[in-house]
């Protein structure tokens, strides 16, 4: 995702991930930061990260569980993606 993330800062485009096979499923790709990039990545998305938790840190389960359904109805909207039973933060 990184290597080809608009955002990604310069240099990280390319080369920042590993694509190994999954020897047990010749159908999945496993996709894993390069060790040599990582903690470039992870100072990249740490405010991020930090920013989130901080923001999710006063709901209950129940208020996070429904503020991230919204997000994933929100995403599927835009996306033309259709929502399927339960993913629309009711119930």
């Amino acid at each position: 995702m990184a290597d080809r993330h608009p955002a990604a800062p310069p240099g990280h485009r390319r080369a920042a991930a590993d694509r190994p096979d999954d020897e047990r499923d010749r159908r999945r790709r496993v996709i894993a930061i390069t060790a040599d990039q990582h903690a470039a990545i992870a100072s990249w998305l740490a405010p991020g990260a930090a920013a989130w938790r901080k923001a999710l840190a006063p709901l209950t389960p129940e208020q996070r569980k429904l503020f991230v359904d919204t997000l994933l109805a929100y995403e599927a909207a835009v996306g033309g993606g259709e929502l399927s039973e339960g993913d629309s933060g009711e119930g």
